[in-house]
């Protein structure tokens, strides 16, 4: 059987089932009686099955014309189906979707991991906001953004939380200094949720100075002009370790064995489970951070 290579003359099959004649099927499709007519011996010829039962009257059809009109019609319902569930998708990734984005990725990661998935994705479009995790999960909670780049997940049971990635903190310095009795350059707001025990021994240590910033790019910045030694990701200071701008130490009587990781999620509302832009922005993230 060679129905798959005339599966255009269905259509012409399915008018002339539904008139139950050669004449009403041709006028509805446009097309000349002898045409159609020729289309329908084509198809028969194709299957070698008859599939109308002709007459002076018109025709109708045989039991094999009613199975293959019961296909027709399945046939054509799922491409019509498909279409619109493509053209439905299509339009869904078209739309803007709201990022929120935890600061020092938005620094370190976003810029390179946004223009791969544009190169890819060019159809999506997405504005960008940048802030502290936990004013990022705020806005998700009110539906200000559609998907949350944060430190920790969070507890609220209506978001569906997906690890990125786990990272762990170190101490560094600028190279081009050594480090004697320098200060420690903290981001503290970053470091108390599950790390509190860790900032309190920092804080008992003898003899050195503290400085507390507001981002880890301040605190990155502080150690390679000199200024101390600054506790960082190790995945924010892989760079400029092999750009030869910091260098990983030790501080004494600083357990950074016992610190809990520094975990970073992607968080969306449950209820935008299935979405294909947040599904596809989370399955690039995972993969860009693996």
């Amino acid at each position: 059987m060679d129905l798959a290579v005339h599966l255009e003359k269905l259509k012409g099959f399915q008018a002339v089932a539904k008139h139950g004649s050669f004449h009403g099927a041709a006028s509805e499709l446009n097309i000349s009686q002898p045409s159609l007519s020729h289309s329908i011996k084509v198809l028969e010829q194709s299957m070698n099955i008859q599939l109308f039962h002709r007459s002076p009257k018109g025709v109708r059809l045989t039991a094999q014309g009613k199975h293959l009109l019961e296909f027709s019609n399945r046939l054509f319902k799922e491409v019509e189906d498909i279409e619109v569930k493509i053209k439905g998708q299509w339009d869904e990734l078209n739309a803007l979707r709201r990022v929120g984005i935890y600061e020092s990725i938005a620094v370190q990661f976003w810029p390179h991991f946004f223009r791969t998935f544009k190169k890819n994705y060019p159809q999506t479009r997405i504005h960008l906001l940048t802030g502290r995790s936990q004013n990022l999960i705020k806005k998700l909670r009110n539906n200000d953004i559609d998907l949350a780049i944060s430190v920790e997940p969070s507890e609220d049971r209506s978001l569906k939380n997906i690890m990125l990635y786990s990272d762990e903190f170190a101490f560094y310095r600028g190279t081009r200094q050594e480090m004697d009795k320098r200060p420690l350059i903290l981001f503290s707001s970053a470091l108390a949720r599950g790390n509190s025990l860790l900032l309190e021994e920092i804080h008992k240590l003898e003899n050195r100075e503290i400085i507390e910033v507001e981002s880890f790019e301040a605190a990155r910045e502080f150690a390679i002009q000199g200024m101390g030694a600054a506790l960082l990701p190790k995945r924010i200071a892989r760079s400029y370790v092999e750009g030869d701008q910091l260098k990983i130490l030790t501080i004494k009587d600083v357990h950074l064995k016992k610190q809990k990781p520094h975990r970073i999620f992607a968080s969306y509302n449950s209820s935008d489970e299935g979405d294909p832009v947040i599904d596809r922005l989370v399955s690039q993230l995972k993969s860009y951070f693996s």
